[in-house]
């Protein structure tokens, strides 16, 4: 009894006096039911967050000297372990990924994300135990081939733990297992919204329709583009014929959370978009770099030496060159004057100045290797800042650009074929977003970009990529952040970076052939009409029929029908 009452009036006495907890709630293996019924017959993209990704949420305590309590939720964890467990159950066929960029062959992709998840201490039998309630909200988002919603569902759960009457109260474990317990009945609650959606319904009904061969339209039946169904427009063609590699390409790509160090502050996203740059620039319907010229590095792999080892073959390199950096950045300074700056890998030190200076990478260093190489068009893309804030950090000792007027530039490449972008103004800080886009707003729109948005024809070339950045980033993080951040934008070049697919169905005449070939061996066009559709090509005097069937708007049958 003497022990309980101790404990009782220390932890008073610390919440009194303003100290701040952090709680690591640890992630607790649960069961959940697997749903039961016929599965929903379409194949489905699961896109699963990184394991390593934490919500964390901040509240003040109240009492005489205020203190707050930090809780780290390990949403990564459970969300990929409950998604296991229900989704391929509710679907024909289910793959899990990890980008939100949609898989060839797929149906649609399925988001589940935690929402919000809030604990409620219970103090209970005359305040010798305790216990605590979870309550969480559960948000999925099933969307189409074009990335347009089909549906939209948020569930609410509730679980409580056990009681503790421990003189040392687990508390972490108890909030793990009634989070655990809330999140499966979540899953269990968002499985039976998708089970019983018309939407979700319909929409596999029109995608087996349009998939059925007996179900081919006539030419009476849709004699106009105008009555083709929008799940027929939406359809893909499963034999859509990607285009070579592109061999004369090279990537580095590097993300880094921070989550395995307890000096440098946490990132949410930057190994999950990194991830995404990666896929996009590896696609071979956008950027085309062949695998195995293209080298990620993710967290602990994003050691100074095996960033230093990727980076060098920047050099050796005669063609195109693309590098993506998220994480934190740091800046070299020397009085009041902003001298350099660095990246900072996984394993920098960074105790003092001088020991970050020689366990990361300088800035200037990067801007040597750049202007040695002989390549043809070199684009780097920085999501860090440097300004000791935000996505930066300042070693013991350092001193942050706050308040300093420093350039904007950080390097200047030297000869047209080198650009770099960087996600704000040296002394700005680059912001992550929760709520909306989920990863950095820089990178955000660096991907959009790079995926021909803001691209004049079927290439996306380095000016508009950088144009479609610094018209969007600074809009966005003023709406999603209340906060200033530019983009900057330094060197020259007039280089491609990444194809514009929806562009390059249309306008490239080659893949316009190869498609107009394949409909023809399926026996969907006949000779005739492959030979118009040649013609047309010839003369660039495309038919509306046609260019709806090449962007993709019309399958092969329904072209076949009314050409």
């Amino acid at each position: 009894m003497k022990k309980l009452n101790y404990f009782i009036l220390a932890l008073s006495f610390l919440l009194m006096t303003g100290c701040a907890f952090v709680h690591n709630i640890p992630a607790v293996d649960v069961s959940v039911t697997p749903p039961l019924g016929d599965k929903i017959p379409i194949k489905v993209a699961v896109v699963l967050p990184d394991a390593n990704f934490v919500l964390t949420n901040t509240r003040g305590l109240g009492g005489l000297g205020g203190g707050s309590l930090t809780e780290t939720v390990p949403a990564g964890k459970l969300v990929r372990n409950l998604s296991r467990g229900v989704f391929p159950y509710l679907f024909r066929d289910v793959e899990f990924v990890q980008s939100d960029l949609h898989p060839a062959g797929i149906d649609a992709l399925l988001i589940p994300t935690i929402e919000n998840c809030k604990f409620e201490f219970e103090q209970v039998a005359l305040g010798f135990g305790a216990k605590f309630v979870a309550n969480v909200s559960l948000k999925g988002i099933m969307t189409d081939e074009t990335g347009s919603p089909i549906w939209e569902q948020v569930v609410t759960a509730s679980k409580t733990s056990r009681t503790s009457f421990s003189t040392i109260i687990p508390i972490e474990q108890l909030k793990g297992e009634a989070l655990a317990d809330a999140l499966a009945g979540a899953f269990t609650k968002l499985a039976r919204e998708i089970r019983f959606s018309r939407d979700i319904k319909s929409y596999a009904a029109s995608k087996n329709t349009s998939g059925d061969k007996s179900a081919k339209k006539t030419p009476a039946q849709v004699d106009k583009y105008s009555k083709i169904t929008p799940a027929t427009a939406l359809k893909k063609s499963v034999t859509e014929k990607l285009p070579p590699p592109r061999s004369d390409t090279f990537a580095v790509v590097i993300g880094i959370d921070y989550k395995n160090r307890k000096d440098i502050p946490h990132l949410q996203y930057a190994s999950n978009d990194a991830r995404k740059v990666y896929e996009v620039l590896t696609d071979p319907r956008y950027g085309g770099v062949p695998k195995e010229n293209a080298i990620l590095l993710l967290n602990e792999r994003a050691t100074r030496n095996q960033m230093m080892v990727a980076l060098r073959k920047i050099r050796d390199r005669d063609g195109y060159v693309y590098v993506y950096y998220s994480g934190h950045g740091a800046p070299k300074t020397k009085g009041d004057q902003f001298i350099d700056a660095y990246l900072v890998p996984d394993n920098a030190i960074v105790t003092d100045p001088e020991a970050l200076e020689d366990t990361s990478i300088k800035m200037s260093y990067l801007q040597k290797l750049m202007d040695a190489s002989h390549a043809k068009g070199i684009m780097v893309a920085l999501d860090a800042c440097f300004s000791g804030g935000g996505k930066s950090i300042v070693p013991k000792g350092g001193k942050p650009l706050v308040g300093m007027l420093v350039t904007s530039e950080i390097m200047k490449p030297k000869g047209a074929g080198r650009v770099l972008i960087t996600s704000s103004a040296t002394n700005q800080q680059s912001w992550e977003d929760e709520a909306e886009i989920k990863g950095g707003i820089f990178t955000h729109y660096l991907l959009e970009g790079l995926m021909g948005k803001g691209g004049k024809d079927v290439w996306v070339k380095i000016d508009e990529l950088s144009d479609h950045v610094k018209k969007n980033v600074p809009k966005a993080s003023r709406r999603l952040k209340g906060q200033e951040q530019y983009p900057q934008i330094t060197g020259k070049g007039n280089f491609a970076v990444t194809r514009n697919w929806n562009a390059a169905k249309v306008k490239d005449v080659n893949i316009a052939r190869s498609r107009l070939k394949t409909a023809f061996e399926h026996g969907n066009i006949n000779a005739k009409q492959l030979s118009r559709a040649m013609d047309e090509l010839k003369t660039g005097q495309r038919s509306k029929t046609l260019e709806a069937y090449l962007e993709g708007k019309m399958d092969e049958e329904n072209f076949g029908a009314l050409y």
